[in-house]
């Protein structure tokens, strides 16, 4: 199974020091390399750290949008896997890959979605993940 791992490109993956997503991001790139899996992880590197599979090297992002750089990722990139995890804040590949009928995972490492309330930075609207802003969320269906 070609399986895409997704990390933000705020921070370099795996980070030098602070960085959690980008942590969880390439320890489940090893992960599931070690277990048999094909797997290409979509990152800022680290220059001189291991990369024991295949890489997708995308530029540090900047502000405003520092995840910007993840539009690299084409739809034909997409679909050449059978599985996207997303573990970026945005989850825009992820959502890309729902579109294109590939599997994808969005991964959560901020507040609960909504947590803050309508409108705030942790709200996800489009992922079916419910929050006070997204109205076309029910219970245990996606939109």
């Amino acid at each position: 199974m070609k399986v895409l791992v997704v990390s933000s490109t705020a921070l370099r993956t795996p980070p030098k020091s602070y960085g959690g997503l980008e942590a969880v991001a390439y320890q489940s790139a090893l992960y599931l390399h070690r277990h048999g899996y094909e797997v290409t992880l979509a990152a800022a590197t680290l220059p001189g750290a291991y990369y024991p599979f295949n890489v997708i090297e995308l530029p540090p992002g900047s502000p405003p949008d520092y995840e910007q750089p993840l539009d690299l990722i084409t739809e034909k990139d997409v679909k050449s896997f059978d599985l996207v995890i997303d573990h970026s804040h945005s989850h825009r590949v992820g959502i890309k890959a729902n579109s294109l009928g590939v599997k994808s995972m969005c991964i959560h490492h901020d507040l609960m979605p909504g947590a803050l309330g309508p409108g705030s930075s942790s709200c996800r609207p489009c992922t079916g993940i419910p929050c006070a802003r997204c109205a076309s969320y029910t219970e245990g269906s996606r939109s």
